[in-house]
């Protein structure tokens, strides 16, 4: 026999899950903003990319100066001497210039993904404070998408930026730690913490 879940207990579940569907819709917009300054800044990035000039004693963009810099003394640091070849050679070359708004588009890529993740927190836990039971098939069709999501967050932007990595020969790439693989485990053993629910509440019935 399955016993009923205490008032006491529901209630604290709702004023929990109230303050995570609310805190989830704020970052939802953030993330919403930030994706849209981050796509303006990709595309202006895109277009005054080419303008970019490196000499010897400055950084320009078209004639305007952008920043001033003595050669001679960056020369006698070990640091500093390599910081001005690897710029210089970085945007000599005019393919490997465009790795800037390439890594812009693939932050804006994490940032949408940012605003699934938190649109589907803010669904499952509005659902939770307003429904009687957490056990629904409409939560767990949530939580399936909060995996699938979570595992293109793993995956496109690291394979994105190996792929990038690899055609332009530089030494950066994104990549995801234990904590994220743990995060999709973590949402699989609650997925099948609300089937169990589920099955239990169905079999009560």
């Amino acid at each position: 026999m399955v016993m009923k879940m205490e008032k006491y207990d529901l209630t604290s579940l709702k004023k929990v899950s109230k303050a995570i569907y609310i805190i989830s819709k704020i970052m939802e917009i953030v993330m919403i903003v930030a994706a849209s300054f981050t796509f303006l800044v990709g595309i202006l990035c895109t277009i005054s990319v080419k303008k970019i000039n490196i000499s010897e004693n400055y950084i320009s963009w078209g004639k305007v100066k952008i920043v001033a810099y003595d050669a001679e003394k960056l020369a006698q640091s070990e640091v500093g001497s390599k910081v001005v070849e690897v710029v210089k050679n970085f945007f000599s070359d005019g393919s490997k210039s465009y790795i800037i708004p390439i890594y812009i588009f693939i932050g804006l890529i994490v940032l949408v993904i940012f605003v699934f993740v938190f649109h589907y927190i803010y669904k499952l836990f509005k659902n939770i404070y307003e429904k009687n039971s957490p056990f629904t098939d409409e939560n767990i069709s949530i939580i399936n998408k909060l995996i699938y999501t979570s595992l293109i967050y793993i995956c496109a932007p690291t394979l994105l930026t190996y792929l990038v990595k690899w055609i332009f020969k530089v030494p950066f790439a994104f990549s995801w730690g234990l904590l994220e693989v743990l995060l999709v485990l973590m949402l699989f053993a609650l997925k099948y913490i609300f089937e169990y629910g589920k099955s239990l509440e169905t079999k009560k019935k």
